[in-house]
């Protein structure tokens, strides 16, 4: 703390203060940094300027986007210090970057020069990402002749240096990174950084915005995104350009960028794309050495930016500023101007300051300003020719206020109310659009809005217009809706009434991102806060290969009493499928928390190993993650990639070498060790909404389901029986809600603490649902009975009575019972020509049903289906129940799915002429019937 205190007070005079010093534990604290992305830990290397605090990481494993040390890891303003930066690394071709062993302070910038500190490695794999994997018939690296012109898997002779320069005012960081070849033979090097974005943030690319680093797609490189003069990664209250920098000139070059797994790649060139993928941007004599810069630029905002590179290189601009008139209180969340140099190139965009001002520095040209505000119209202003300093005023038109009074009635017998968490979801007759800026203007969004409110209580600032507002708390409580005109001169208020209706069931999600994943941008605080609106009762974190606890703040937020989580992580094995554990308690020494290290840079764990190396650590429960797609395709599909096939017939379950779509060689995998093995207790049955219509009768299919649903069936045929789970996968804060799909977990005495849910998966006691809730039941013999999971006698004959129960929120959200026993067939189906064929799952039964309503009472209604049906078994049988719906569940779903606005409208029923959307479904883990009475279940298909 000494040293902190002594430079802040002798900062602003030349004096012998050290700029550059190893941080000891009690120095990370006395950072002061803030925000989302801190990582700082002791043994980094932290250095200052009158403005600006890096952190250099010291060199380490650590399983991630960038697995090795030696890298800059926090950046902040002096005076907010606010740190949203995740990582930048050094990259070359397309795969490789630097193991530093070394980190030394080389001046610690007391003699009033700058800060320098030096990393010094090895080449490496960077073992998180596998290009040729994802797109082998794309980037075929074949002697040179595919796109992609160095194989990332074929290690180099070469060593790095990092040299990081912080000078005594700057608020920017210089990296230097020295390359050299100790081989006999010319090297030819494609070079760049790639950033882990870190904490609340997104990619943002001069000219192009947000849509300006392209994504890992064929579509991607066929475009051959163009190249710009700088990227930066943007929050709502900080920004960090990022550009390349001429090793003579010092100035800053153009470079292309491309994400791979929300990690953005930055290469300069002239070119684009394309030309990247060919090109080398090093050429290394025998022996010889080059060095290319990058620097990161920190300021406030993206225009703070581009203002700051303008002045640093003296060229010309001029200030554009104004302000949003009219502007009244607004919802909560990051309103923004957006700067559009010829009618569509993104030159900068800015936060609106409390009272809706914006300014930012330009160069000379024709500007439009767009405002982006979800509370707002997005409006513009006239096209301005920026030749001086200019302001400019944007009227923000009328609004009205629109107040939310909430009562929440948790319990079905309750007749009183308590604060709760709850949803509120904006729907306009008109559209209510907001102004994302990409190469041209498009109005990107469907007329809604959702906001999460803690007591269900708060304000919302709307245009003034018609609405449909609705108030909800997940499948589990009634929907409040309500027509609303909105006028500046009328206020309104709102009281929503939301009782519980389904019977008692803990409702968990098992799959989710936050801003530790480094694609997502989701806060852990609303993370949560979403959770507890939509009625989740439990959830096991599961970030991209770190391992997040939220319980310090599910405290912080007031709701560790109805809301529950476990640590765990998701393993995302980048070409071979993806991997949940929990509980996995972290280790607070390491960033990722000490996520399970399946890359190891360059013998990747087979998956068998990976299953050890999770229940090694503890975890109760491992699941694999979406493991299907359409036949082979996905990178992240296990099955797939696996070549899974599962023929109870033939007793088959396991991998099929000669279904693998990739070889094991190129998944860097060993040859001839199978990929596909049982030791995991769940996989995931629903993830996110994925509906067709894929047999052309009319009722659409959640098809990866259904190719999941085939596996499922043979697994339990013989006699392997993970649960399936229904799982959100949500990367985002508002658009893939929370908790859509869900799990449905029967624990006893409805616990929802870790272990207890834990417990009753591994026993089948579980539902993977969209929204509505199934319970099936078997009647036996002497009237015993069974629920999920439970094993019940037939009677001498064979005999058993199925019972089926669903509760939905709508008439409408399920409307047919299937019921499956003993039933199965080869998956995956491959037609004579190698395609994948998609094998119908025949039901033993269909059942059509209309769902009644049922009065609480605690005064909600909940509409029941029931089905009763008899059934007879030659031998030890599962039996599988899945309940589906036609119509179309938005506007409470609003994922996937939208409506045209009745303009006539005058209640909340009418409001939307048509609608689109999935529609309700949930699959029940099996009931098991014991034929032959010896009391186990005897898999029928051995």
């Amino acid at each position: 703390m000494r040293w902190f205190l002594a430079f802040a007070l002798l900062a602003g005079c030349n004096s012998t203060v050290r700029r550059a010093q190893r941080l000891q534990a009690p120095d990370v604290a006395a950072l002061g940094l803030r925000g989302d992305a801190i990582d700082a830990r002791h043994g980094d290397i932290v250095m200052r300027s009158h403005k600006a605090i890096a952190v250099i990481q010291k060199p380490q494993r650590d399983m991630g986007p960038t697995p090795y040390g030696g890298n800059l890891i926090d950046f902040a303003l002096t005076d907010d210090r606010i740190d949203r930066l995740g990582e930048m690394q050094p990259f070359l071709n397309l795969g490789r970057t630097a193991a530093f062993d070394a980190l030394e302070i080389i001046s610690d910038g007391s003699d009033g020069g700058p800060a320098i500190v030096e990393a010094r490695g090895r080449d490496a794999l960077i073992d998180f990402i596998n290009v040729p994997a994802v797109r082998p018939d794309l980037l075929s690296y074949n002697g040179g002749n595919g796109l992609l012109r160095w194989d990332p898997n074929a290690p180099v002779p070469i060593t790095f240096r990092a040299r990081y320069t912080l000078g005594e005012d700057d608020d920017f960081l210089r990296v230097h990174y020295t390359v050299t070849n100790h081989g006999d033979e010319t090297l030819e090097l494609q070079a760049g950084v790639s950033l882990d974005a870190g904490g609340a943030v997104k990619f943002f690319s001069h000219e192009r915005g947000f849509s300006g680093i392209s994504g890992f797609s064929l579509q991607a490189f066929q475009a051959g995104a163009a190249s710009n003069q700088f990227s930066a990664i943007m929050g709502d209250d900080v920004a960090y350009g990022i550009r390349a920098i001429g090793e003579k000139s010092g100035r800053g070059l153009r470079s292309v960028g491309l994400s791979i797994a929300g990690v953005a790649v930055l290469i300069a060139t002239e070119g684009n794309l394309f030309d990247v993928l060919n090109a080398p941007t090093l050429v290394l004599a025998p022996h010889g050495s080059r060095t290319y810069a990058y620097e990161i630029q920190l300021a406030r905002s993206v225009a703070g930016v581009r203002g700051r590179l303008l002045e640093r290189e003296d060229e010309p601009g001029f200030v554009l500023s104004g302000r949003v008139a009219n502007l009244t209180s607004r919802l909560p969340s990051a309103d923004f101007a957006f700067f559009l140099r010829d009618g569509d190139k993104v030159e900068a965009v800015v936060p609106l300051d409390q009272d809706g001002g914006f300014s930012a520095t330009l160069p000379p040209a024709r500007y439009e300003v767009a405002i982006d505000a979800p509370s707002l119209v997005p409006l513009t202003s006239p096209v301005i020719d920026l030749s001086s300093d200019t302001d400019v005023t944007i009227d923000a038109g009328k609004h009205g206020q629109v107040t939310i009074a909430g009562e929440v009635f948790a319990d079905l017998d309750s007749q009183s109310s308590a604060p709760r968490p709850c949803r509120i979801t904006v729907l306009s007759q008109t559209a209510l659009p907001t102004f994302r800026v990409s190469t041209a203007r498009e109005l990107a969004r469907p007329a809604y809005e959702t906001r999460f409110l803690p007591e269900c209580a708060g304000g919302l600032t709307l245009p003034e217009g018609v609405y449909l507002i609705q108030a909800s708390l997940g499948p589990a409580y009634d929907v409040f809706a309500e027509r609303v005109v909105v006028r500046a001169d009328a206020p309104v208020t709102l009281a929503p009434r939301l009782h519980r209706i389904f019977s008692p069931v803990i409702a968990a999600d098992f799959h989710q991102h936050s801003v530790n994943s480094p694609d997502s941008n989701t806060p852990l605080d609303v993370r949560a806060l979403g959770y507890a609106a939509e009625g989740i009762d439990f959830f096991a974190s599961s970030d991209h290969d770190r391992i997040t606890d939220y319980t310090p703040v599910l405290a912080a937020l007031g709701i560790d009493t109805i809301l529950q989580a476990s640590p765990g992580v998701e393993c995302t094995t980048f070409s071979f499928g993806h991997f949940n554990a929990w509980p996995l308690p972290p280790n607070p020494a390491l960033t990722s928390g000490g996520t399970i290290d399946w890359g190891r840079e360059t013998d990747t764990l087979l998956p068998r190993d990976i299953f050890a190396a999770m229940r090694g650590r503890g975890a109760a429960i491992v699941q694999v993650n979406h493991p299907r797609n359409n036949g082979g395709d996905d990178f992240q599909s296990f099955f797939d990639r696996a070549g899974l096939t599962v023929d109870p017939d033939k007793r088959v379950l396991g991998s099929d070498p000669l279904l693998q779509p990739v070889p094991s060689s190129t998944l860097r995998l060993p040859e001839g060790e199978p990929l596909f093995d049982k030791n995991f207790d769940a996989v995931e049955l629903l993830n996110g909404f994925n509906f067709t219509d894929e047999d052309g009768d009319g009722r659409l299919d959640e098809y990866r389901a259904n190719l999941t649903l085939r596996d499922f069936v043979g697994f339990l045929a013989q006699g392997f029986h993970p649960a399936i789970v229904g799982v959100s996968d949500s990367h985002t804060a508002w658009r893939a809600l929370p908790g859509y799909p869900r799990t449905y977990v029967q624990t006893d005495g409805g616990a929802f603490d870790g272990e207890s849910v834990a417990q009753a998966l591994k026993q089948g006691r579980a539902v993977a649902s969209n929204t509505p809730l199934l319970d099936v039941r078997a009647l036996g013999k002497d009237g015993t009975s069974g629920g999920l999971g439970a094993l019940v006698r037939t009677t001498l004959e064979g005999t058993a009575t199925i019972e089926i129960r669903a509760e939905m929120q709508q008439p409408s959200q399920i409307d047919r019972f299937e019921v499956f026993v003993n039933t199965w067939v080869k998956t995956p189906g491959v037609a004579a020509d190698g395609s994948w064929t998609k094998v119908p799952l025949p039901p033993t039964a269909i059942v059509d049903v209309v769902a009644q309503p049922v009065t609480r009472p605690n005064g909600g209604v909940v509409y029941v289906a029931t089905a009763s049906l008899p059934i007879t078994v030659e031998r030890d049988a599962f039996v599988v129940v899945r309940a589906s719906g036609k119509e179309p569940m938005f506007p409470f779903i609003i994922e996937a799915g939208g409506g045209t606005p009745n303009l006539g409208s005058t209640s909340a029923a009418d409001f939307f002429a048509t609608r689109t959307g999935p529609p309700g479904l949930a699959v029940a883990n099996p009931v098991y019937l014991d034929r032959n009475g010896n009391g186990a279940y005897d898999p029928p298909a051995l």
